[in-house]
């Protein structure tokens, strides 16, 4: 069986990796000898890091020809189907779904987030591109926006692959250097247009887990833009705080966050990588995705930068961590993860049973 995979890939997004990562490794254990073939932004180290074969994916007439000799087309993880980004990135992964479907190849959606799409455009073409389109949404708002958006399907729910992750280096050399003996904080964050009282608030939380003992460690899931919003931070702050480097691997973030006591997250993946290590979050939202997942692990957000009203108190966001040292909270937590975990190792028996049938 020969499968082809489009997503957001090639653009050393740590959170986007993870999930090429999860899902290879996923599908290869349930069928050792399916062929893969990634459309990425950089197919050489993608080919390198994956033990894939990879193609260019702003070649369409390679794009074409890929797909026109495989079995099928994966398309996911990750938040295709959305407009916030620009309407460019919708136009391109529905191109790509269009194009199997012209082919008459079998399209199953993988473990995706659904929306926002703001546009009425871009309503109309995700209700058009996913008519006869089958696969698995990633929470319950996506598979009802699906719904309200008429494209039925079928479509169930499965978490994201990563949830469903096992990572091959248990540690981080770079920290392991760093010879630490207080517990760490790790923060993730992202470049994203923010209020100065944000800014300010999160600096002056941060100085209170300083000084109650704890590492404040940021970490970067996307290169130098991830790092400069860290420095914005950081230089707000009177404690000193340590900032990873951003060419750490994937299994090394991994590493650096389930060493932490707790992490402070805006990119999705950081509190998925936090889950998978049984890590307790608290989340930062600048996109309905993030309150969906901490929603369903219960786990707080501390506030939205999108939001104007938000006040961004110190004193309120710490209350709002409190509950995390509950042991029965806790619990509960694992628990869920344990769930979840589970429930995302069932998703690429799913996706090669929808090609087998659709072969035979």
């Amino acid at each position: 069986m020969h499968l082809v995979i489009s997503g957001y890939y090639g653009f050393q997004n740590t959170g986007d990796e993870a999930i090429l990562q999860a899902m290879v490794y996923q599908l290869r254990r349930q069928e050792p000898g399916v062929r893969l073939t990634v459309l990425s932004n950089d197919p050489v180290t993608t080919c390198s890091n994956y033990e894939v074969e990879a193609v260019n994916r702003w070649d369409m007439a390679q794009i074409r020809r890929v797909i026109r000799q495989a079995d099928g087309l994966i398309s996911g993880g990750g938040s295709l189907f959305q407009d916030v980004t620009s309407l460019n990135t919708l136009i391109y992964y529905t191109s790509v779904v269009s194009i199997a479907k012209l082919y008459n190849k079998p399209v199953f959606l993988y473990s995706q987030g659904v929306g926002p799409l703001e546009r009425p455009l871009s309503r109309l073409m995700t209700r058009r591109t996913l008519k006869n389109v089958e696969g698995t949404v990633r929470d319950v708002e996506s598979l009802d926006f699906l719904h309200r958006l008429g494209a039925k399907g079928p479509f169930s729910i499965s978490p994201d692959p990563v949830l469903g992750s096992v990572f091959a280096t248990p540690s981080c050399t770079w920290l392991e250097e760093k010879k630490l003996t207080s517990e760490i904080v790790t923060v993730s964050l992202r470049d994203w247009p923010v209020s100065k009282d944000y800014r300010q608030g999160l600096a002056a939380l941060l100085d209170n887990l300083a000084e109650k003992g704890y590492t404040i460690l940021f970490i970067s899931m996307h290169g130098v833009p991830d790092t400069e919003a860290a420095e914005e931070i950081a230089a707000l702050m009177e404690s000193e705080t340590l900032i990873s480097p951003s060419y750490l691997s994937l299994e090394e973030k991994a590493a650096l966050i389930a060493t932490s006591s707790l992490l402070i997250g805006m990119r999705l993946h950081s509190l998925i990588l936090a889950a998978n290590a049984f890590v307790p979050f608290a989340a930062i939202s600048y996109d309905p995705k993030i309150d969906s997942f901490a929603k369903e692990l219960k786990q707080p957000v501390l506030g939205d930068v999108n939001n104007e009203k938000e006040t961004w108190d110190p004193a309120k966001m710490n209350a709002s961590l409190e509950h995390l040292s509950d042991e029965d909270n806790y619990a509960e937590y694992c628990t869920t993860v344990r769930f979840l975990i589970k429930e995302a190792e069932k998703t690429p028996g799913l996706a090669l049973r929808y090609f087998r049938e659709r072969l035979d």
